[in-house]
């Protein structure tokens, strides 16, 4: 772990705080302002991701010649802008307004994901990533535990413009932090090709596939605002609860990734994923939501963590140094993608068989993560 590290942390939990709110309650709004439309809350995140494919083979260029310190502050402006459409959403000019939040938010994705992983790589030493990352992740749980159930009583009194402020002023205090960070630059090459072609690239791209095929929290976080028929602050205790029960998880994790197999772990995480899904396709009281998200939360941390240091370890493999900033931009094409691909999948499926089969889909996808 190096000089910064610390500082980028704080930064980033700061980050996580504003991303994670604004993916579950920025979700809800546009299902809510919408009339109760999913397909328009979980497009909005679709049509985002579509722009984000769309910047991030030209923005790749622009981040390793202005450093990743100055294009991660870039990406919290334009996720500070972001909040702009949240603040101004109604009933009546809500597919305008999530025109405008997707481009935005996919400006600040394609400006954010590149500069991080090389950021991270770099700035952690591989005998001791399992330590560092989890570190980070401690960082971001403990200053987000009680964020969900202020956004909640937030968004309950004084609606999506008290959302947007909270996680603007989130965003802008996730952007002064990055003033004291290293500004660390690459020179792109544009060779997506032969990055791809690499036998460990090849390797960890099967598992984030996976991942993402898994990834269905915009479903889940619908399916809970219905349990809890639409209350915003029950919506922010639950979540707050659940982040409490999985807080300190991260750092016992970390350490422990620095002595076992990493790929073995995220086996292991990928079960424990499946079975939290499995959990979530059964309930449907608030006890119910209670109790797995409990357990989700765990088995997510697990995964996210497991799943990170597996990766960095793939993409920093000795004797392609070289190739590190076109690793990970090929790696987000084909991930953004992918995404993509999931999110239509999903919508397919909820169309014709209802909720519980988009989280069969996710129970599926952990499967092979076990499996492969």
């Amino acid at each position: 772990m190096k000089k910064g590290f610390l500082t980028y942390s704080l930064s980033s939990a700061f980050y996580d705080m504003a991303a994670n709110l604004m993916r579950s309650f920025g979700l809800v709004f546009f299902y809510i302002k919408s009339g109760d439309n999913i397909y328009v809350a979980i497009g909005a995140y679709a049509l985002s991701t579509c722009f984000s494919l769309v910047f991030l083979y030209s923005f790749a260029k622009f981040i390793g010649k202005i450093g990743t310190k100055y294009a991660l502050i870039i990406s919290r402006i334009a996720y500070l802008l972001a909040t702009i459409p949240v603040l101004v959403l109604n009933e009546q000019n809500y597919l305008q307004a999530l025109l405008f939040w997707s481009f935005l938010y996919g400006i600040a994705k394609a400006m954010y994901f590149i500069p991080q992983h090389y950021m991270i790589i770099n700035m952690t030493d591989k005998l001791k990533r399992g330590h560092s990352i989890g570190m980070l992740m401690a960082i971001s749980a403990l200053i987000g535990i009680f964020s969900p159930f202020v956004a909640g009583f937030i968004s309950s009194n004084y609606g999506n413009v008290g959302y947007g402020i909270m996680i603007a002023i989130a965003f802008f205090m996730s952007a002064i932090l990055m003033q004291e960070i290293p500004n660390l630059k690459f020179r792109y090459t544009g060779e997506i090709k032969d990055s791809l072609n690499l036998k460990n690239i090849k390797r960890e791209l099967k598992y984030s596939i996976l991942i993402q095929l898994q990834s269905q929290d915009g479903f889940w976080q619908v399916n809970i605002f219905r349990i809890f028929q639409n209350s915003f602050i029950e919506l922010g205790v639950i979540t707050t609860l659940v982040n409490l029960i999985g807080a300190m998880f991260n750092m016992i994790l970390g350490k422990w990734l620095d002595k076992h197999d990493r790929l073995q772990a995220l086996r292991i995480t990928g079960f424990m994923q499946g079975s939290g899904w499995l959990m979530r396709l059964l309930v449907n009281t608030p006890l119910g939501v209670l109790v797995s998200d409990s357990y989700m939360q765990l088995s997510t941390r697990a995964l996210s963590e497991s799943a990170t240091v597996f990766t960095y370890d793939l993409l920093s493999v000795r004797g392609n140094e070289v190739l590190l900033d076109e690793k990970i931009v090929a790696r987000e094409i084909v991930l953004n993608f992918t995404w993509i691909m999931v999110a239509i999948l999903s919508l397919i499926l909820f169309y014709f068989l209802g909720m519980g089969s988009v989280f069969i889909l996710a129970i599926i996808a952990n499967l092979g993560i076990v499996i492969l």
